[in-house]
């Protein structure tokens, strides 16, 4: 289960109970609670008795105070969650019995400011003995409510204030949370949908409209040749129309010019520009209410095209729409785009610049690798490939032995009219109808004209056409095939367009006093499930041969074992060493403990067991036991940072965090990113952590390069208050790795910021985690 639905459950046990509560205190037979958004009082989470989940609804009500008028109207009428339930959560054969309303109170709960942040609806107020057994006419006081019932609420509410006030922050959290999962799902599905260009493009498009709730989604493709943007749009017969905008012309061209977001709220029929809007939509069936436009841009920041979004959907069970109501706006389009809508398509759409990029440089790679296996899957053919002006880009050698070219001859950038000359015939305008006409054409019986010699050969013109934009032709290939008594083939077609304590006790390890120092504390992970699964005895054996091989590891670089902390050991390395190799023979005691772990996993573990992993701190300071007033010694500020750092390790998924001092000391030696800034306990500032990924002198891998790239460029524009340039980074990092816990934190603390910005150079963005 998910943290947001984690969350919902519990705010639904906390708002449940205080309806019983309140319900009971008052006496009536029906009560409802209506828990006003933090950020937009217009929408509201509802809670009926009858009510097993929360429903979100929006209502009449405007921020600020004394707007209690505007909700008058909908809480004088008894709510009915059936209004609000979709289609398919009702049972069209239960008939719905009616429910009468005697008497209704609906009564706001002010926070401490004097703002509304609740309201709650009383219905049908009981007589003080009544039988649950009798119709609800019987049961119910005509008398109705009372000054006394109102007083029972205000001193009720006023205990419970706080508990509602939490109830909203969670409410607020459950939506976080709800944009995170999407955000990083939508991101997740685009990086992981393949490089083919129209799949990439369905799933941008269909995750941009989920992820926005908007009702259509188009993506405008930029065509550097002809400066226009196109897009292909469906027809109300299930046909597909092919779109195309001048750069400058329309709304997207606008953007495409401007290069800069465009957001037109409800109404759009009311802007001055919208004439060309209306009579398409009234040509295809549709209304359109509100836009956001976005332009993509690919990493080197060249504009790709333009992402338009078509109508942000109202939240609620709505009718589908009637075109034959047109012009009338339909209520589930009376809605705009927000700023919070924009911040998080312009991150979104950081992410499908990429996509779209690789996605079109793929297909221009798979187009090359088209020409050269249709020039070399025509070896016994003359084959040549131009641009869509005639001029060659290349030729097979068979093409140069049939016009009679020395092999050496340099072909490329001619017009093939200067080359190929056919003999009664105007190649020049076979090139033309193949690009204006009928794109594969085949001309068989041809005199092909070379070095004074007379060929007869069959001619097939092909037009090489973008994928995406059969309309958008690159080039043409021209295939020369020699007839003769030896070789007749008058049926040739033309060729077509085709990617982890025991071991301490055992082993009696006492504790030393050092100073300036460097620690490694080790922590073995995946224990448990060890001991679930062995007998104690292979457990006791297996743990005994992993700590030989870690502790060796730690012998290996001068280091001495230690026991400071609970039972987990600790080394240390200290005045064996040269002060300044102490850090460094730390970390190469930490990479050797990874190799040995994955040798121990592969060589000592029973077959389908779960591997072991483990958690790695280290740390450069000073340690000095203190007396804590018995005969036991309190580890040192140095020692328990050590230790805070192998813990980190859980939060951030990492087997390896070192301390910023630790880090500076060799920083040239290593391959690490700086995680985080965390806060400790005794610290006024936060400190720097990183990851400890390798050694310069052991190559990693290109991708893990990247991550430290991104991750470190998103921490930069983090650091900076540029959200969501930051997310567009973590981003990338996710589209490597979708398990980087500390991206997707990093993800979500972007998205809390860009809801609710911090003061300008604030540091509270530095950590939202507390050690």
């Amino acid at each position: 289960m998910t943290n947001h639905q984690d969350l919902a459950i519990i705010l639904t046990e906390i708002l449940s109970e205080i309806n019983q509560g309140l319900k009971k205190l008052l006496g009536v037979d029906r009560s409802t609670i209506f828990l006003l958004d933090r950020h937009n009082p217009s929408l509201c989470s509802v809670l009926c008795n009858n009510c097993d989940r929360l429903l979100e609804v929006k209502i009449p009500v405007q921020t600020g105070m004394g707007q209690f008028d505007n909700l008058k109207h909908f809480v004088t009428e008894p709510f009915d969650c059936h209004e609000h339930l979709p289609k398919s959560h009702l049972n069209p054969e239960k008939k719905r019995i009616p429910y009468v309303a005697y008497n209704i109170l609906s009564l706001p709960i002010i926070n401490r400011q004097g703002y509304p942040i609740a309201f709650v609806q009383f219905l049908n107020k009981l007589k003080p003995q009544n039988k649950p057994e009798d119709s609800i006419y019987k049961r119910v006081d005509m008398n109705g409510f009372t000054k006394e019932d109102w007083n029972r609420f205000t001193k009720a509410t006023a205990a419970i204030l706080t508990t509602i006030e939490r109830s909203q922050g969670i409410q607020a959290e459950i939506k976080k949370q709800r944009v995170f999962v999407a955000f990083i799902k939508a991101i997740h599905t685009i990086s992981q949908g393949g490089l083919d260009l129209d799949a990439t493009l369905k799933l941008i498009l269909d995750e941009a409209k989920a992820l926005i709730n908007a009702d259509r989604t188009m993506l405008w493709l930029l065509n550097e040749e002809s400066h226009e943007l196109w897009t292909k749009v469906a027809m109300a017969d299930g046909s597909f129309k092919t779109l195309h905008l001048p750069i400058g012309i329309g709304f997207a061209g606008k953007v495409a010019k401007s290069r800069k977001p465009l957001d037109i709220p409800f109404d759009v029929y009311l802007h001055p520009d919208s004439e060309s809007i209306q009579k398409w939509d009234r040509q295809i069936g549709y209304r359109t209410c509100n836009l956001l436009y976005l332009p993509i841009f690919n990493p080197s920041g060249e504009l790709l095209g333009v992402m338009e979004l078509v109508n942000k959907k109202k939240f609620g069970n709505f009718p589908e729409y009637n075109p034959e109501n047109w012009p009338v706006a339909p209520e589930e389009f009376k809605a705009s785009f927000t700023q919070a809508d924009q911040q998080l398509m312009s991150a979104f759409s950081l992410q499908v610049g990429i996509a779209l990029h690789n996605a079109k440089q793929f297909t221009t790679l798979k187009q090359q690798e088209e020409i050269q296996r249709n020039i070399f899957g025509n070896l016994d053919r003359g084959a040549i490939f131009t641009d869509r002006q005639g001029r060659i880009i290349t030729a097979n050698e068979k093409a140069k032995q049939l016009l009679n070219l020395h092999q050496d001859k340099q072909v490329e950038g001619h017009l093939i009219r200067e080359i190929v000359t056919i003999k009664d015939g105007n190649l020049v305008k076979c090139f033309r109808d193949t690009l204006t006409g009928e794109h594969q054409q085949y001309h068989p019986h041809q005199i092909l004209i070379a070095g004074g010699k007379e060929r007869e050969i069959n001619l097939s013109i092909n037009a090489i056409a973008d994928k995406t934009d059969s309309n958008n032709i690159y080039g043409l290939l021209v295939v020369m095939e020699e007839t003769d008594k030896n070789n007749k083939n008058h049926n040739n077609q033309p060729s077509n367009q085709n990617l982890t304590q025991e071991w301490l006790k055992q082993h009696n390890v006492k504790s030393l006093t050092q100073e300036n120092v460097s620690i490694l504390c080790l922590d073995i992970r995946g224990y448990t499930s060890l001991v679930e699964e062995m007998e104690p005895e292979e457990v006791a054996d297996l743990v005994d041969r992993y700590f030989e091989l870690m502790m060796d590891a730690v012998l290996k670089y001068q280091g001495t074992v230690d026991k400071y902390i609970s039972d987990t050991p600790i080394a240390i390395f200290g005045t064996s060493l040269p002060l300044q190799n102490r850090a460094w023979h730390a970390i190469q005691t930490a990479i050797e403990m990874r190799q040995r772990l994955t040798k121990f996993n592969s060589h000592y573990l029973p077959p389908n067991q779960q591997p072991l992993r483990i958690g790695i701190g280290i740390h450069s300071g000073n340690i000095n036991n203190e007396k804590n007033g018995s005969s036991h010694s309190r580890p040192s500020d140095t020692i328990n940072l050590t230790s805070m750092l192998e813990r980190a390790g859980r939060e951030y998924n990492c087997d390896i965090i070192i301390s910023e001092i630790t880090y500076q000391q060799c920083r040239d030696r290593i391959w690490a990113r700086e995680l985080d800034r965390i806060y400790t306990k005794n610290k006024k500032q936060p400190i720097s952590i990183y990851e400890l990924i390798g050694l310069n002198s052991q190559p990693i891998s290109q991708q893990q390069q990247q991550i430290i790239q991104h991750y470190h460029r998103g921490r930069q524009h983090y650091l900076e208050h540029k959200f969501a340039l930051a997310m567009s980074e973590f981003s990338q990092v996710l589209a490597i790795n979708n398990n980087d816990k500390a991206a997707k934190l990093h993800i979500q603390r972007c998205l809390h910021w860009l809801e609710s910005p911090p003061p300008a150079n604030s540091k509270a963005i530095e950590n939202l985690i507390h050690f």
